[in-house]
C-alpha cells in the first residue's frame, strides 16, 4: 500500500524510527547506491456516469468520458539501506507529455509499503513500481507448493489483498501473475481490481517488466459514479549493477 505522509508526519516517522533503530543509521547518501531506469507507457480512461430522473427505469443517463495517454522513462535512486529492511529511494519521472514529476523521497518495502512525503507528486505508474523495488519482494520461504503468496494491507476503513504467483523460472527470471482488489469506505470510497503481469530477475533482486490494468470505480455522490480504468507497461532500461542492456 502507497502511502502519503504530510512533511510533518513524514519527519515525525524518520525520527521515531531512527530512536527504535529501524531506519537509517545515517542520513541518506548523496550519491545514489543503485541508479534504476524504466521505460513506461500509460494509458488512462474515464468515465463519469451521471443518472438522471429516469434512474430506477434505468433511463436519464448520461456519460462524460476522457482519455490521457504519456510515456517516458521513470527514475529509481536507492539512496540508503534501512535497518530494518526498507530502502530509501528518490523516485522520479520524465514525460512527453504531462505526467513529469520532480523526484521524491519514499521509503519502501518487500510486502509493498511505501511512504512518501507529502508535497510531491507521486504518479500511479511511479507508485506500482514502487510496489515492486523493495528489498524480500520476491521471498521463495513465502511461497505455497503453488509459487503463491499473498499480502494484505488494511487500515479502518480500508483493505487490500494482492496475490502473486509465480507461473514461470527460468534461472531467476521470473514470470508472476498479479491479482488485486482494494476497498475504501467512506466519503471517498472505492474499489479498485487489478491485474498484471511482473518480470523479476531474481539473482539480481529487481523487477524487469511490468504489464497491468486497474479499474477503480468511485461514488461521488448520489446519481454519480466514475469509473478510471489506467492501463500501464513498465520495461526496464538500466540498471546500474548490471552491464548496459541492449
Amino acid at each position: 500500500m502507497i502511502r502519503i505522509l504530510s512533511t510533518a508526519l513524514f519527519a515525525a516517522f524518520l525520527a521515531a524510527t531512527v530512536r527504535c533503530g529501524t531506519a537509517w543509521a545515517d542520513p541518506p547518501a548523496a550519491k545514489p547506491i543503485r541508479h534504476l531506469v524504466y521505460d513506461f507507457t500509460v494509458s488512462i480512461h474515464s468515465d463519469l456516469t451521471l443518472h438522471g430522473a429516469g434512474f430506477s427505469s434505468g433511463t436519464g443517463i448520461t456519460d462524460d468520458t476522457s482519455d490521457a495517454d504519456d510515456q517516458g522513462t521513470i527514475v529509481v535512486d536507492v539512496m540508503q539501506v534501512a535497518a530494518d529492511g526498507g530502502l530509501v529511494v528518490d523516485v522520479s519521472e520524465l514525460a512527453r507529455n504531462t505526467r513529469s514529476a520532480k523526484p521524491a523521497l519514499c521509503a519502501v518495502y518487500g510486502d509493498g509499503r511505501a511512504l512518501c512525503a507529502a508535497g510531491a507528486k507521486v504518479n500511479a505508474e511511479e507508485m506500482a513500481l514502487l510496489r515492486l523495488v523493495g528489498r524480500g519482494f520476491i521471498d521463495p520461504s513465502k511461497f505455497d507448493s503453488h509459487g503463491h503468496w499473498q499480502e494484505i494491507a488494511s487500515a479502518p476503513g480500508f483493505k487490500e489483498t494482492s496475490d502473486f504467483t509465480v507461473t514461470k523460472n527460468a534461472g531467476g527470471m521470473l514470470n508472476v501473475a498479479l491479482q488485486r482488489v482494494a476497498a475504501e469506505t467512506g466519503v471517498r470510497g472505492f474499489t479498485s481490481t487489478t491485474t498484471g503481469t511482473i518480470g523479476y530477475d531474481l539473482p539480481m533482486t529487481v523487477p524487469t517488466a511490468l504489464k497491468q490494468t486497474t479499474v477503480t470505480r468511485t461514488q461521488q455522490g448520489v446519481g454519480r459514479e466514475n469509473t478510471v480504468t489506467t492501463q500501464l507497461s513498465l520495461k526496464l532500461a538500466a540498471d546500474s549493477m548490471q552491464p548496459a542492456r541492449p
